[in-house]
């Protein structure tokens, strides 16, 4: 354990902080909802062969609501009484992703109609051979859709479009973490006149350390990413306060079955009766701003041998858990909010306390764990904590950022910064 990590020393690191873009976005055109709300139009695309009819619908079966709609149904059909009948089942079993899925995903169903033909377009290939060459804006957003990329309206920085020889060029965004932490990126794409989407350069726009801190058990499911408000940000930290709780029942469970002493399983038991007092804590700040908590999915876990409990120890304890210590303690000394103040106050003591239980473990399991695994474990905390000092960092909303005392951005890596300095001396 570095000599240097205790509830002291995180202490005087936060005593210690108290103190643009490269994807241009010039020639991009911003995107336009259409009445769907999607950032295209049925009537802009440029099918391969003209048809009668188009249909776009969202929800099920029976409960179609039919969002954009281009011709006229069943124009030519020899049937129309057939043609009709057949529109209204088509799509039963079909689903079209369109736009990033995240905690919520719409059913999109997207049908042809052509003469007594009724084709529906059920995933990004067909929709790619169903428009043929790519030579119109909608084109080229309703591939990115198909993508599963998320284009925003009247936004250039979050959703725009220009030509590109042949294709189109576009700015989306997407997230890649939920909660490891939070994590969105710019990406800029380019649609070739063939119809394939690749991504041609990305960028963090968004990095939220300050949800989805402290230790998580093996099996925990990602759930949405936090809104602005401060309820909100309350709810995402109580529903991760109680997946610590399974974590440390499960940590326990493990040390003890493994021959860990029996004074560090006690800590561990202790630290997951402090993490239900934590939950219960923030549940009431949480309801208190009117917001809804949810409770954590987790997936039971097995154990697992002793260098994968060190490995996760080493990244959830030692620096997510460590980290996290150091943000509570921010907080205890910034938040305008007197309730999140006090909370946090008693919170971030308690976080200290597991974090240097985190380093504690480590020690132990340097013990009985052979050099090539030892080695292993310390590359993956180091991995995680050079993650923590090079990551982009990003601004909660100003409102927030006040009311709960959270870092600025620039705060964030100074924290992270220091943590780093912390374990290396």
């Amino acid at each position: 354990m570095p000599h240097g990590v205790s509830p002291a020393s995180l202490a005087a690191v936060v005593l210690a902080v108290g103190g643009a873009g490269c994807i241009p976005l010039d020639g991009y055109d911003p995107l336009e909802c259409a009445p769907s709300g999607l950032p295209m139009s049925l009537s802009g695309l440029s099918p391969a062969v003209p048809a009668d009819y188009v249909e776009l619908r969202v929800g099920v079966p029976g409960e179609w609501e039919v969002l954009d709609h281009v011709g006229t149904a069943c124009a030519t059909a020899t049937d129309p009484e057939a043609c009709a009948v057949a529109l209204d089942e088509a799509g039963a079993d079909a689903r079209l992703l369109l736009g990033e899925c995240v905690s919520f995903c719409p059913t999109f169903v997207m049908v042809v109609n052509r003469g007594d033909e009724v084709e529906v377009i059920p995933d990004a290939p067909t929709l790619t051979a169903y428009l043929g060459a790519i030579d119109t804006p909608d084109d080229a957003v309703a591939l990115s859709l198909a993508a599963g990329f998320a284009l925003a309206c009247d936004d250039v920085a979050e959703g725009g479009v220009r030509a590109a020889g042949d294709g189109f060029e576009l700015i989306g965004t997407r997230y890649t973490s939920l909660c490891s932490p939070v994590e969105q990126e710019r990406v800029q794409l380019g649609v070739s006149a063939e119809g394939e989407v690749t991504v041609l350069a990305n960028e963090v726009i968004h990095r939220n350390l300050l949800v989805c801190i402290g230790r998580r058990p093996a099996g925990l499911r990602a759930g949405s990413a936090p809104r602005a408000e401060v309820g909100e940000w309350l709810a995402a930290v109580t529903t991760l306060e109680a997946a610590a709780v399974v974590a440390f029942g499960e940590l326990a469970d493990a040390l003890e079955a493994h021959g860990a002493p029996d004074a560090l399983v006690a800590r561990v038991t202790e630290a997951r009766h402090d993490e239900v007092e934590h939950t219960r804590t923030m549940a009431r700040l949480a309801r208190a701003h009117g917001a809804r908590v949810a409770a954590p999915e987790v997936v039971p876990s097995p154990g697992g041998d002793l260098e994968a409990l060190a490995t996760a120890n080493a990244v959830e304890g030692c620096v997510r858990e460590t980290l996290g210590a150091l943000i509570g303690l921010w907080q205890a000394r910034h938040a305008e909010d007197g309730a999140i103040r006090a909370a946090m106050a008693t919170i971030a003591a308690d976080e200290a306390r597991h974090a240097t239980l985190s380093w504690d473990l480590a020690a132990w399991f340097d013990t009985q764990l052979p050099v090539d695994a030892r080695a292993r474990v310390h590359a993956a905390r180091g991995a995680a904590l050079a993650d923590l000092r090079d990551g982009g960092h990003a601004d909660a909303p100003a409102a927030l950022r006040r009311s709960a005392g959270l870092p600025s951005a620039a705060e964030q890596r100074r924290l992270a910064l220091g943590l780093h300095a912390l374990v290396a001396a």
